[in-house]
Formats: structure tokens, sequence, C-alpha cells
């Protein structure tokens, strides 16, 4: 039977990390903020005084919240940073799954991912919660 407490519209959102083809995280209910990236092209046609702008896409950014409650996020951040610092390519992939309450869903596969930064917000007595902000030069997928 139907819980009929659910509001009719809404979603749910969750997020799979994969560092060179493998799972390494997954968290349900994530606050995801997803944008595009645009480059503006300005061109000016012999002859003529006229400016003519055009923005082409060249990527994508955005940021995640994620409640945790392991040790998972801080393990896969040390990880990411110390192939940074030490100069070895690590290829990571950011998967986006979207519910929605008539249970339809929306995949996204954003390829190869910088992790821009991840402040850590920790009170006591609250869960802790990182806000990741990734970066890519690639565009989306969508699966």
């Amino acid at each position: 039977m139907a819980d009929l407490d659910l509001p009719a519209t809404g979603k749910d959102t969750s997020v799979s990390i994969q560092l060179d083809g493998v799972q390494i995280a997954a968290y349900d209910n994530v606050a995801f903020d997803a944008e595009p990236v645009f480059e503006a092209v300005t061109t000016e046609p012999l002859g003529t005084v006229e400016r003519r702008l055009d923005s082409i896409p060249v990527g994508w950014k955005g940021t995640m919240e994620v409640a945790v409650s392991s040790r998972d996020t801080d393990e896969f951040l040390d990880l990411v940073l110390a192939a940074g610092a030490t100069r070895v390519p690590a290829l990571i992939t950011i998967v986006e799954r979207t519910t929605y309450r008539d249970l339809r869903s929306k995949t996204y596969v954003y390829p190869d991912v910088k992790i821009m930064g991840a402040p850590k917000s920790v009170k006591r007595g609250e869960s802790t919660k990182i806000r990741i902000s990734w970066e890519t030069g690639m565009q989306r997928i969508a699966a």
C-alpha cells in the first residue's frame, strides 16, 4: 500500500563516486548542485563595426553536501589529496541519480572530475557535513 504522507512532488538525489572505475563511496539524500560552465567567444567580422558574442559550453561545476556517518568520505578525500600532491593521475567520476515521487528517475554521469575543495562542518551533537566542490571540463552523460 502506498504511503499517503509523501508529497505529490519532490525528488531524492543519490550520488556515487568512482575512482578509476571502482565505486568508493555512495550517498543517499544528498544536496547536489550542478551548473554548466560556458566560455564567451567574441567575433568581429572584417569590414564591419559589429561584435558577435557566442557562448560555448566547456564543462560542468557544482557542489554536493554529504552528511557523513562513517569515515569513508574522509578516506576518499585523503586519497584524492595524496594523489594530487604526488602527481599520480586519478580519474574521478560522479554519478548522480535523481528519483522523483512518481518513481521515475534520471541519471547523469560527470566524467573526469577534479575536486576543488571540501570544507567540513562539525558541531557538537550534530551530524558531520562535508561540502565537496567539483569541476569537470567535459560534458555530462545522460545514462
